[in-house]
């Protein structure tokens, strides 16, 4: 029996050396060679918040780009254990209908095309922690024109995801949940100058550069400035 558990334990060892290695050496290298730094950084942060437990930030391309994208990393579909959405835009919740409602987490009047009611801990609400697994997610409130936006802190204990998409400003009750964490998701839309002279229509400029509007590449700077530490 010893000599049985001996040996089983030499060939996991081993068996973990060998694809680690495989890993590190082939797939991961082969990714820092072909994208940027900072592209690996958003990688490494979301492979690493996906790797045990899986979780979908948003889900407003089409299911099968999904599907394609878990596929690249050895996930499937059904391995998604939640998905939290943001806010009602198309293009972060238009194919949350795929998901069931057990694995979906939305605020009050984000989820338009749904049938069925979030309710209970899947009803997210700002500031109130949510537990999935080994992951403790915080709905934080964004300054966006819809109705109920958060965004998310995402942490598992040794590291945090700050997620913060489309918010015109970053209201100051948010800054103690946004210092010091390991990965930042920012919102940095647009360059003021090349915006106001863009061929764009007035009315979709004013939207853009109000409260409720998208930050400024200037301004996410200077939020980030106070958030990262060194």
């Amino acid at each position: 029996m010893k000599k049985f558990f001996v040996t089983n334990l030499f060939f996991l060892l081993t068996l973990n050396i060998l694809i680690k290695s495989f890993w590190i050496l082939g797939i991961d290298r082969g990714v820092q060679n072909a994208v940027s730094a900072q592209d690996y950084g958003v990688y490494y942060a979301l492979f690493n918040f996906t790797y045990l437990f899986n979780i979908l930030l948003d889900f407003g391309i089409s299911k099968r780009r999904i599907e394609k994208a878990l596929k690249d990393y050895g996930f499937d579909f059904d391995s998604l254990s939640a998905v939290f959405i943001t806010h009602n835009h198309s293009d972060h919740v238009s194919n949350a209908f795929n998901v069931s409602k057990e694995k979906l987490y939305a605020s009050t009047r984000t989820l338009p095309k749904i049938e069925y009611v979030i309710e209970g801990s899947h009803l997210l609400v700002p500031f109130e922690k949510v537990q999935v697994g080994c992951f403790t997610l915080t709905p934080l409130p964004i300054s966006h024109d819809a109705p109920n936006p958060v965004a998310f802190l995402v942490e598992d204990g040794e590291e945090s995801l700050v997620y913060r998409t489309d918010t015109g400003f970053v209201p100051e009750k948010d800054f103690p949940y946004l210092v010091g964490k390991t990965y930042y998701i920012f919102e940095s839309n647009h360059d003021p100058k090349r915006l106001f002279e863009s061929k764009r229509p007035d009315y979709l400029i004013r939207r853009i550069t109000s409260d409720k509007g998208h930050l400024a590449n200037c301004d996410a700077g200077y939020y980030l400035s106070l958030f990262v530490g060194e």
